[in-house]
């Protein structure tokens, strides 16, 4: 019987330090079919990035070890490949702009709306099949 390929899981990294929030995305996007790691902190984020090589990345832009947005390209410069960056924060709407300067493809303040942040990741994948 000749091999079939699988389709690849798309491997979604979540960078939250809240753990609430944390154990539900990840419960989410397993439910759905993705390939999902998550940790607490930039430093671990940038250490299971080089290892797990994921499609999506979903941070919170104030993390325990980082008090800023501008760590996207830290991320980016991490991997091999192009990357979706998405921004799941607390700061206030105002920011967000400067975030998206800051590299971020899409943010999202809580508390989240899955669905929305569902769709992204969803768009995230049809743009890399394509």
């Amino acid at each position: 019987m000749p091999l079939v390929a699988l389709p690849e899981l798309t491997r979604v990294l979540i960078v939250e330090d809240n753990d609430e929030l944390r154990r539900q995305l990840v419960r989410e996007f397993t439910e759905r079919g993705y390939a999902v790691e998550a940790v607490r902190t930039l430093g671990g984020g940038l250490d299971v990035a080089r290892r797990f090589l994921p499609h999506v990345i979903l941070t919170e832009l104030l993390l325990p070890d980082v008090r800023s947005y501008r760590f996207c390209d830290a991320y980016r410069s991490a991997l091999p490949h192009p990357i979706t960056i998405c921004a799941v924060t607390r700061l206030p709407q105002l920011i967000f702009e400067s975030a998206r300067n800051a590299g971020f493809d899409e943010v999202f303040g809580k508390p989240v709306d899955l669905d929305a942040l569902l769709a992204r990741v969803e768009r995230a994948v049809l743009e890399r099949d394509n």
